[in-house]
């Protein structure tokens, strides 16, 4: 076994570990067009290829590995996003968003009041119906999500602690790195045909390398509009105090916490106010199973199975918040004043949290894998000390 890894390493090495990730890539999306039940995804697909093959040539021709890999991240995620909100098409949550906004901006809350089919419920909290309320973009999320997305990585780039080591350019290799991960098929197609995390992960993202500059205002507002998306934000904000707690004291903590809760507060009660009942219907019975229509999430994840063989609503909420329970204890006795502990944490949490709800995707695993590689690489406040 040992033998067989030597030698895999040495072939990637000799090939070009960049060459190896992209041509993956490429056979990834050749797969995809060959299916003919997903018509959003060939598109985006086909798109896709060009810009690995791109690539790929980039490399054989002497381009780089950074600009190769850039040419890569282009080609796979803002081109075919182009191209599909030009064309109209995407996942059912784009419309979903965008009449949600409409209803926002005319009747003060985005949530019908009697939904009578699946897409007639929406699922997010007010905060989110904002990306499908941009005039430029004809209400389509994805371009102002991928553009925030693009921001929060520049912000991993700009503010994070980069130390060079040795000859290696570390802050090349760290763009290479980042302009794969968002050339990765699983995340490209998500941004492409979707986007519907993409809000949440890019403020977590900057909120994180906020926190790494010690702005923590600015940091408890990117979090507080997460919470105001998704309940799941609230993972975030957790770590993140516990980790401003270890880096600055209790007083730091505190008030991160009180402006992080103050932001959702603002932006969610004013829609609270206007439809209470709506937003409990759409916001909290509909994910949980408990309304008319059953929501479409699904997957072979534990929670869902064990949904599935039968287990009662209430069990499974008693599952999750123990599981929570456990980990947010595990997180304070394990805790560090770094924002690489923190990312890694907030990347678990969202990960026990999709694996245990009863009703979860596989995509939503979008949001921890921005959140933790970029931090990872770029080893953020990795030399912070705790205080005294």
């Amino acid at each position: 076994m040992g033998a067989l890894r030597e030698r895999a390493v040495a072939t990637v090495r000799r090939v070009g570990a960049e060459r190896v990730v992209l041509t993956t890539y490429l056979a990834f999306t050749l797969w995809v067009l060959v299916d003919p039940s997903r018509e959003t995804q060939r598109e985006w697909a086909t798109v896709a290829a060009i810009g690995y093959a791109a690539a790929l040539l980039g490399l054989s021709v002497g381009l780089g590995a950074r600009r190769s890999c850039l040419v890569a991240a282009v080609g796979s995620v803002l081109v075919p996003t182009l191209v599909l909100v030009a064309r109209g098409m995407g996942q059912p949550e784009v419309r979903v968003v965008h009449t949600g906004a409409l209803q926002l901006l005319a009747a003060g809350s985005p949530y019908l009041p009697d939904p009578s089919s699946v897409y007639d419920y929406r699922p997010y909290l007010p905060a989110l119906y904002l990306f499908g309320a941009v005039p430029a973009t004809g209400g389509d999320l994805r371009l102002p999500a991928l553009a925030l997305l693009v921001a929060a990585l520049v912000a991993v780039r700009v503010w994070s602690r980069r130390v060079p080591e040795g000859p290696v350019d570390h802050a090349a290799a760290l763009d290479t790195r980042l302009a794969l991960l968002v050339a990765c098929p699983l995340v490209a197609a998500a941004i492409a045909v979707s986007g519907i995390d993409v809000p949440q992960a890019a403020l977590t993202v900057l909120a994180v390398a906020l926190v790494a500059r010690h702005r923590y205002t600015a940091s408890a507002v990117a979090i507080g509009l997460t919470m105001a998306m998704k309940p799941t934000g609230l993972c975030a904000a957790f770590v993140l105090a516990v980790c401003i707690y270890r880096r600055d004291g209790l007083a730091a903590s505190l008030r991160f916490g009180a402006v992080t809760l103050a932001t959702t507060l603002v932006a969610v009660l004013p829609v609270a106010r206007v439809d209470p009942r709506g937003m409990w219907d759409n916001v909290v019975e509909f994910p949980a199973g408990a309304s008319l229509v059953q929501s479409p999430a699904s997957s072979p994840l534990p929670g869902v199975l064990l949904r599935l063989a039968g287990l009662p609503s209430w069990a499974s909420a008693l599952l999750v918040v123990t599981a929570a329970l456990a980990f947010g204890a595990w997180c304070v006795l394990r805790s560090s004043p770094e924002v690489t502990w923190a990312a890694s944490r907030i990347a678990l949490g969202l990960c026990l949290a999709f694996l245990l709800v009863p009703y979860s995707r596989v995509g939503y695993f979008l949001i921890p894998v921005l959140v933790f590689f970029p931090f990872r690489w770029a080893g953020a406040g990795s030399r912070t000390p705790a205080p005294a």
